[in-house]
């Protein structure tokens, strides 16, 4: 549950507004910020250190968040999480083994055609 903090992070309760120098700024922000300005906060933070492995890791970080991000993961328990990247793997593992078994048979084709002279496969109308 998201409570509002002061910046020193106690949870001290007051009227959350000041005034100083005739603007309204307010004194508090919540413990628990939106998954957006979080992600992005560490990828730059971790972006600034010198080292390929940090930025390795930074961009590793930042392709994480956006998948997050674009399937709406973030929102998700982690059971759930867990659940929908075994079946989107599963998905992904069957297109991938289709496709090269489709592949191998069509260079097999491919193959005998070839070694009989015939290069129909190759150049058709």
């Amino acid at each position: 549950m998201c409570r509002p903090t002061n910046d020193m992070g106690s949870t001290k309760q007051h009227s959350g507004v000041s005034l100083a120098s005739n603007t309204l700024r307010v004194k508090y922000k919540t413990a628990c910020p939106s998954p957006f300005r979080q992600g992005l906060a560490v990828h730059y933070s971790r972006t600034q250190g010198k080292g390929s492995f940090k930025r390795l890791r930074a961009w590793v970080d930042g392709k994480l968040f956006l998948y997050n991000v674009t399937f709406g993961l973030y929102m998700l328990e982690w059971w759930e999480q867990i659940l929908f990247n075994m079946v989107l793997l599963l998905l992904l593992w069957i297109a991938l083994y289709n496709c090269s078994r489709m592949a191998v048979q069509w260079y097999e084709r491919l193959a005998i055609h070839m070694a009989n002279g015939s290069h129909s496969l190759l150049f058709t109308k």
